[in-house]
């Protein structure tokens, strides 16, 4: 019995300076992966279901109609869905995009959209390329820093043996 526990720390105590090299990519890894898997699409308006993030480009005449609600220079406003009627689209923003291309964010402020002021209605969904991309991505780092503990364990492992003849 007190073999197999002096066994244990000792493969733990291999096993902790090699998962060590993995913690400071983790982080990094989880947001490339919450992030980097989802895109929009085009959604028809009688599609949207309440609750889900939408982005709304809306036209160059809604600049002016809606400016007292988001301001003059939105191209496009990101939000939850809260409801969609045949007149008007209601979103909570998270964000909007003005025309130069910059994010401007937003803290669930409500905001209701005509219809006739929608160019394009697209909701957030899974990228199968983009996640395939990601998947990929991170299986070569793996195997990259794994097979980098591979040779640097051996190599040490090699110079301690040679060492001691």
């Amino acid at each position: 019995m007190q073999t197999d526990l002096a066994a244990g720390s000792i493969l733990s105590r291999r096993r902790s300076p090699m998962l060590a090299r993995f913690r400071p990519y983790g982080p990094l890894l989880l947001a490339l992966f919450a992030g980097g898997c989802f895109d929009y699409g085009n959604v028809p308006r009688a599609s949207l279901v309440a609750g889900r993030e939408i982005r709304i480009t809306i036209t160059p005449d809604a600049r002016t109609t809606l400016a007292n609600q988001i301001g003059t220079q939105v191209r496009t406003v990101t939000g939850r869905l809260r409801t969609v009627d045949t007149s008007v689209v209601t979103l909570s923003m998270t964000r909007t995009t003005l025309i130069d291309g910059t994010d401007a964010p937003w803290n669930g402020e409500v905001v209701t959209i005509p219809v006739s002021d929608i160019a394009v209605t697209e909701q957030r969904k899974i990228s199968s390329g983009k996640t395939i991309a990601l998947v990929v991505i991170i299986t070569a780092v793996t195997a990259a820093v794994a097979l980098s503990v591979g040779l640097s364990t051996s190599s040490s492992t090699s110079t301690q043996s040679s060492g001691a003849k």
